[in-house]
């Protein structure tokens, strides 16, 4: 349902740019650690100028991708919905009469489920897609920085996921 009324090619460019904004985010993260150590960078030792410049273009792009990463997003979810209000507009238009003496509320109803499309489903993604990247870049400079912390955190993530698993089983049987 999402991908055909969302467009394969909008998905495929709004994670495309995701991974763009990430990237360079996490380039600049890079520069200020290899800037705190004086690190040399591709095997030059660069200025606390040069460091600085390297800082303020990647600060600036990580901003454009940000603007930039909305937009196939955003005409994405616009079409979606419209779809959807077609789709539920021409079904109400053409019920029979006995419909909305069973039904009663429909235009309230009508009216959430598109308020819901416009609004909590974009915002949930937009907001899921946010965190899914941010934690992949954070684990991919841990990983540069000391790779055998992800060891580490792949064990936590296993012990954690038999808690959750465990829980879910003690909190269906109360």
């Amino acid at each position: 349902f999402l991908f055909g009324r969302y467009g394969w090619v909008n998905v495929i460019l709004s994670l495309l740019l995701f991974i763009l904004w990430r990237s360079v985010m996490a380039f600049g993260d890079l520069i200020v650690s290899w800037w705190s150590t004086k690190s040399p960078v591709v095997g030059y030792t660069l200025t606390p100028e040069q460091y600085l410049i390297w800082l303020a273009i990647f600060t600036a792009a990580t901003g454009f991708f940000l603007v930039i990463r909305q937009i196939p997003f955003v005409i994405g979810g616009l079409r979606g919905s419209s779809l959807l209000h077609e789709t539920v507009f021409h079904s109400v238009i053409h019920a029979p009469s006995w419909f909305f003496d069973v039904t009663g509320r429909i235009l309230n109803r009508f009216s959430k489920d598109v308020e819901v499309v416009d609004l909590v489903v974009p915002e949930s993604l937009n907001f899921f897609l946010n965190m899914l990247f941010v934690l992949a870049g954070v684990f991919g400079v841990m990983g540069y920085g000391t790779p055998y912390l992800l060891i580490a955190v792949g064990v936590l993530i296993i012990l954690f996921a038999g808690i959750f698993w465990y829980f879910q089983q003690t909190n269906r049987a109360v």
